[in-house]
């Protein structure tokens, strides 16, 4: 057994869907090479920071806690209700104390643009900055604001986009027409979320499971997805090669 050690931190900030999903990925990646390499003492961490009081905010205490008890075995820290004061080369500075490190990836999402801010005589904006719409998603009776922009119960989710873009459709055609409105524009979308490989955990209201089934099902939901912008083809190909990954230490290319 060698004695190595490995040093370092690699910093996420935002533990939404993307974020666990990438300190999943590096913690798996971290253990994989280690134990390819017989190292016995390893100080390389991930940390995955995040301003509220728990991950994956959109989802439930259960699904969460499914997640972050996953994360763990990974070697994965999380700081919950931590915020980022400042950054340099090499430290992080948060309310909770620095976090030595040369690698900080962002997470944590965007704030809507500041259009809306700078015209609160027409938009009305929520503690988070989205814009507070109706049950036609309008504004004014002219004006739509959907997708992440709106201050909706599931904003921030690609699908809830693509509802948001569905339902104002035919919601303008319902209008022309002079015939009834909808005001259905979103619903509990299905999530899954991957926290390692070949682990995940699956949410659609109030089911949750966890493990390698969701795991599965996200790479179907993977390839419906790339299929559906490319091509059959194109897509197995993408899909195929999704987890290959491109080594220049002969070690891990074994």
């Amino acid at each position: 057994m060698k004695h190595i050690v490995i040093a370092h931190n690699y910093v996420i900030v935002g533990a939404g869907p993307t974020g666990v999903e990438l300190a999943g990925s590096i913690g798996s990646y971290l253990k994989h090479i280690t134990k390819l390499h017989h190292v016995s003492s390893v100080n390389a961490r991930v940390h995955l920071v995040e301003a509220g009081p728990r991950i994956l905010s959109q989802m439930s205490n259960r699904a969460a806690n499914k997640v972050a008890k996953n994360l763990s075995k990974l070697g994965v820290i999380v700081h919950t209700s931590t915020q980022v004061q400042a950054e340099t080369l090499n430290t992080l500075r948060t309310s909770i104390g620095s976090i030595k490190t040369n690698t900080v990836i962002w997470t944590a999402g965007t704030q809507n643009n500041e259009f809306f801010s700078n015209n609160k005589s027409v938009f009305s904006l929520d503690k988070r900055g989205k814009v507070v719409v109706d049950k036609h998603l309008c504004v004014t009776p002219t004006l739509y604001v959907c997708g992440d922009n709106a201050s909706t119960k599931f904003s921030g989710l690609a699908l809830t986009a693509v509802w948001h873009a569905d339902f104002i459709a035919k919601d303008i055609v319902a209008r022309i027409h002079h015939k009834n409105r909808p005001t259905k524009y979103e619903r509990a979308p299905a999530q899954v979320v991957p926290a390692g490989r070949a682990w995940a955990v699956f949410q659609y209201r109030g089911i949750v499971m966890s493990g390698r089934l969701p795991s599965v099902i996200r790479r179907v939901a993977d390839f419906v997805g790339y299929r559906d912008i490319v091509g059959t083809l194109k897509a197995l190909t993408i899909w195929s090669n999704g987890d290959t990954t491109e080594e220049v230490c002969n070690t891990c290319r074994r």
